[in-house]
């Protein structure tokens, strides 16, 4: 049995960590921020952008995990999600993984294959009791 003094000392640890990636993707997003602006001033000045230079630094930001400043590597893992009691895995779903925390990312261009795949193959098939005057009474 787990002392209340250890659960209080876990949950601060977490809370500690949480903060942490906060502090992190607060600063990433300063820092992208600054690069946004740098770029409507070029603009504004009629000025070119340098594209590849801001790749590069894009690539280096999101090479870094916000949640610990890992590396995140590339890798292609099942996708499992539940709906309605029912259990559904995508194989084969491309996640960034931080190689530190193991926490797991989903890019835009995935998250929305993944809801086009839920939406043809669980969606269109569930049928949704839906009783318009519920609705409507809230």
């Amino acid at each position: 049995m787990i002392k209340i003094e250890e659960l209080l000392r876990q949950v601060i640890a977490e809370l500690q960590e949480i903060k942490q990636g906060q502090v992190r993707l607060e600063k990433t997003q300063r820092n992208m921020a600054k690069d946004i602006k740098a770029i409507k001033d070029y603009q504004r000045k009629g000025q070119d952008v340098d594209i590849e230079r801001l790749k590069e630094r894009v690539k280096k930001i999101m090479e870094k995990c916000v949640i610990c400043d890992g590396i995140i590597e590339i890798k292609n893992l099942d996708f499992t999600f539940s709906f309605d009691r029912k259990k559904y895995t995508i194989p084969n779903i491309r996640h960034e993984v931080c190689s530190q925390c193991g926490e797991k990312f989903i890019d835009e261009e995935t998250s929305k294959f993944i809801d086009k795949w839920t939406e043809e193959n669980v969606y269109k098939n569930h049928k949704f009791n839906i009783n318009i005057n519920d609705v409507i009474s809230k």
